[in-house]
């Protein structure tokens, strides 16, 4: 029972049947199910034949070998219905038939009835507005939600039960929705064929196990086609059937993505032998299969375009990397470079600064040494002084003086070194000569004559700027 199997409640089973047919009005599509028993199925392939101008499809006998109809070329659009049925094999072409078009029978009316009719006319007319009045207010109010559907789950039970009637020997199918089946389709630029499953349909247990299973077809379609297949008892198979126009069963249909869009290559509906339908996928695989072609090579192309504009960008970002590594570099050395000279300066300045202190001290030094005694004074005391350079200095000196006088005396002189101390030559030993308690000359054992040294005791400056 489909009622019982597909919709819990006939609100729902109607409201699918309206989204099929696309009968605005709700109490039409539950009429015409209850006429058909509440059989969703039986109801819309009756529905669309009648307005197409065709007998219902179940009140004919079983179609024969050379009543299956292939048709050609009708565009499928992932998300929008067809409007249009093209039957390209039969002896004329089928008119356009739109699905909100309605049978109207025009019977002449006597003079009683039109009497009649305009009687009535104002109390049908207050009628059906109260009446479309109310239905939009209930519409405001109540808005119908759309019945949540699993397409996947749908798939999934279908392949499934499939398995279970007719064994494993059977077409790979996709196990995902019609929508992801077109995106696999499209990415991988192969044939994509379509079987909608009618299990109530007389030919479909035969047409399953003696032809798509288990035969040459089965392994034709694995080895060159992606296959996708689903139930019109599932809300994703009927849908599927209604974009397609499946109402002939077996159906079969082959979509391939051409010109930027997926389109309907082939249909195949009725009847056939295994050898016939291998025939007509390979019939549409030789119109098509040079145009797939073409956009593998195109897809190819720009594969391999942006693959080289990729190994471009690489080269490029490594260029301008090395680059910018050789600008840091350079601006680093430079840095360097400016630090050196700048220390360099400082050092001169330092060097300068400090000449000009001892340039001051020995000036004042200078102007401390105590007057030199006459030689023939009492407490005259000679002392011989030796630079560090070898140059010998003499002067007199009395006893009473202190030490700091010879300290000041020898570093007045230019060539005597910044910082030194002085020595005794025999026995050597350091004199103090500065600080707070500086001995006398005779204190220091140096009367009346003595010999010093003087020991230079500063760091051995070296010319920056000849290094």
């Amino acid at each position: 029972d489909l009622e019982n199997h597909l919709h819990p409640n006939r609100d729902e089973l109607a409201t699918t049947f309206q989204e099929v047919t696309g009968i605005g009005d709700l109490e039409q599509c539950q009429s015409i199910l209850a006429q058909h028993g509440w059989n969703l199925e039986t109801a819309v392939q009756d529905t669309l034949n009648v307005a197409e101008g065709r007998a219902p499809i179940f009140q004919q006998p079983a179609p024969t070998h050379s009543q299956a109809r292939v048709s050609d070329l009708s565009d499928v659009h992932r998300h929008e219905a067809l409007e249009e049925s093209d039957d390209v094999d039969g002896p004329a072409q089928v008119p356009v038939v739109r699905r909100r078009a309605r049978a109207v029978q025009r019977q002449s009316l006597t003079w009683w009835q039109w009497s009649y009719a305009v009687v009535t006319l104002p109390f049908r007319f207050v009628t059906s507005t109260v009446t479309e009045l109310f239905e939009f207010i209930t519409w405001f109010l109540f808005p119908r939600r759309p019945a949540v559907t699993d397409p996947d789950g749908d798939v999934r039970r279908f392949i499934a039960e499939f398995e279970e009637s007719f064994g494993t020997d059977t077409p790979r199918f996709l196990q995902c929705s019609y929508a992801q089946a077109l995106e696999r389709s499209k990415h991988d630029l192969k044939f994509l064929l379509i079987y909608l499953h009618s299990p109530q349909h007389r030919t479909t247990e035969q047409f399953c196990s003696t032809v798509l299973c288990g035969s040459g077809l089965t392994q034709y379609v694995n080895d060159n086609m992606l296959v996708w297949g689903g139930s019109v008892h599932s809300p994703e198979g009927m849908r599927v059937a209604g974009l397609m126009r499946a109402w002939t069963h077996p159906f079969l249909a082959v979509i391939a993505h051409l010109d930027g869009r997926m389109v309907c290559v082939g249909k195949i509906e009725g009847v056939l032998s295994v050898d016939e339908i291998i025939a007509q996928l390979m019939h549409i695989g030789d119109t098509y299969s040079g145009v797939l072609a073409a956009a593998r090579r195109d897809r190819q192309r720009v594969a391999d375009d942006q693959m080289i504009r990729a190994m471009q960008d690489r080269e490029l970002a490594e260029s301008l990397r090395l680059d910018q590594e050789k600008e840091a570099k350079k601006i680093q050395e430079q840095a360097e470079v400016q630090r050196a000279e700048q220390a360099k300066l400082e050092r001169r300045a330092e060097k300068e600064r400090k000449a000009q202190d001892v340039l001051r001290g020995r000036e004042e030094a200078g102007s401390r040494v105590p007057l030199e005694p006459e030689l023939t004074a009492v407490g005259a005391v000679r002392i011989s002084i030796r630079l560090p350079d070898n140059t010998r200095l003499e002067r007199r000196f009395h006893a009473d003086d202190s030490l700091q006088a010879i300290h000041d005396f020898v570093f007045s002189q230019e060539n005597a070194p910044a910082i030194f101390s002085v020595q005794t030559n025999y026995p050597r030993r350091v004199l103090s000569c500065t600080g707070d308690k500086v001995p006398s000359i005779s204190e220091a054992g140096l009367a009346p004559a003595a010999m010093l040294m003087v020991h230079d005791e500063g760091d051995d400056d070296t010319d920056d700027e000849e290094a």
